[in-house]
């Protein structure tokens, strides 16, 4: 068990996602089984699937014109976002936006009812110059299950996968360069857009990242 672990440890350092260690391990307790000494076993899950955005645009990462020495946790402003809207029972093509405001029917259900939820990660540059996101299918089970929760559509996984890969592609200037400590922040977003006067789900709802 030991030898497994520190493999793969190492070998997601080899890719240049140091992190990994605080996120690869997640523990469960098996009340079946128990150890010689009367104590429960714990069995260990490792996880560790991480995410290239793309290949051709190694040489892009980190060239946008921000002091790398001094970044903190807070809005920059970047090139654009990832938008889509659900309507009519299904969800439309993803566009991109450069607009940092979006325009919310006053009326919305994320307004009036709080209709919203979000996910958040990190897309980290590599020693090899690749920008990496890190298990973003487990961040799109974890929408799901919030908008299970706020009775909304369900963002499907490829589609969600696809939205933070080219949120990230398109504002790949601005994952930092590789050994500054530093990381390009996603956050994937989903509201009620819909307009509502009673208490009831939305008929419309927008996704960005």
């Amino acid at each position: 068990g030991k030898l497994l672990f520190f493999f793969v440890f190492f070998r997601c350092l080899w890719l240049g996602m140091g992190f990994v260690g605080l996120n690869v391990l997640t523990t469960r307790r098996d009340p079946g089984r128990t150890s010689g000494h009367g104590s429960r076993c714990i069995k260990i899950r490792i996880v560790c699937s991480v995410s290239k955005v793309d290949n051709a645009l190694v040489s892009k990462a980190g060239k946008a014109d921000l002091n790398w020495d001094e970044l903190g946790f807070a809005y920059v402003k970047t090139k654009c976002f990832v938008k889509c809207v659900y309507k009519d029972g299904q969800w439309g093509e993803m566009t991109i936006d450069t607009d940092p405001y979006v325009k919310v029917h006053i009326g919305a259900t994320a307004l009036h009812y709080g209709q919203s939820c979000f996910e958040g990660m990190k897309a980290f540059t590599g020693k090899d110059g690749q920008v990496r996101l890190f298990r973003v299918d487990e961040n799109a089970k974890r929408l799901q299950t919030s908008t299970e929760r706020m009775v909304m559509p369900e963002v499907p996984t490829n589609m969600f996968v696809e939205a933070c890969k080219l949120a990230v592609r398109e504002n790949i200037e601005y994952a930092p360069p590789y050994g500054f400590g530093g990381s390009l922040y996603v956050r994937p977003l989903m509201f009620g857009s819909g307009a509502r006067v009673g208490l009831q789900p939305a008929d419309e709802y927008t996704f960005v990242v």
